[in-house]
């Protein structure tokens, strides 16, 4: 069930060393960090953070006594957790099979077009500002729709999020709102951790999901780097936390 107290950044001075080794190997790849190798080693030598997720089964609940053959189906709420080195490695948060293929170090391409059409639609501004966190999503289920979020870290340490939900048939919704300072402190931690650019830039082998109808996109801008991450469902570690927390998850 991983530690409820571990702390991801207090690494110890052998972890540390490590690190810095498999992160100097990273940096000095002939394949300019696209060898499946290299990448996988400075993976591996980051400690765990970001989410850990427990989402219950769903059951079979009560029919309504107006209609007892309609079918419903319930679950308890996700249990989400800061992850603990038990969820990094049993099981291992990324298969090794998804480690060495080199798809998964493919860099995303930039979805921002798909940003800006959405907010075009929905005549909602573009947030400005560095560093920034843009997620791109696009749902394919009962209702088709696409969703553009954009949080902007502001000179107080807040992050400020705003939101646009733009659907198939034309309906907008928009959402702006702050993290509260814990959060705020939380997308800090999670944005400048070098290690978020050493996770997998494809995470549909997360072995937690919530849903197999939602893929995403996700760009976050440290003011010197640019890391894109792309997936579906939940998504697991630094960038799920991230996605959690941009879209009104408490801090935990």
């Amino acid at each position: 069930m991983g530690h409820a107290n571990h702390n991801p950044f207090k690494v110890n001075l052998l972890s540390s060393l490590l690190l810095a080794t498999a992160l100097l190997a990273f940096a000095s790849s002939t394949a300019n960090g696209q060898d499946a190798g290299a990448r996988a080693d400075a993976y591996l030598a980051c400690p765990a953070a970001g989410i850990a997720l427990w989402i219950p089964a769903p059951r079979r609940a009560p029919s309504p006594p107006d209609d007892p053959t309609l079918i419903v189906m319930e679950r308890d709420p996700i249990d989400v957790r800061w992850a603990g080195d038990d969820d990094w490695i049993d099981p291992r948060a990324v298969p090794e099979d998804v480690l060495s293929d080199p798809e998964t170090w493919i860099r995303p391409a930039s979805v921002r077009e798909e940003h800006e059409a959405v907010r075009g639609q929905a005549v909602a501004e573009f947030p400005a500002g560095s560093p920034s966190v843009l997620l791109f999503q696009r749902t394919e289920h009962w209702a088709w729709h696409s969703e553009s979020t954009v949080a902007v870290r502001f000179p107080d340490g807040s992050w400020r999020v705003d939101y646009v939900q733009r659907y198939d048939d034309g309906t907008v919704r928009r959402d702006q709102r702050t993290l509260d300072s814990e959060a705020s402190r939380r997308m800090d931690e999670l944005v400048s951790d070098p290690c978020l650019a050493r996770e997998p830039f494809v995470s549909e082998f997360a072995h937690v999901t919530s849903s197999d109808n939602t893929r995403w996109t996700l760009e976050v801008d440290d003011g010197s780097l640019t890391t894109r991450i792309a997936g579906r469902d939940s998504g697991f570690g630094r960038a799920g936390a991230i996605i959690y927390l941009l879209l009104g998850g408490t801090a935990f």
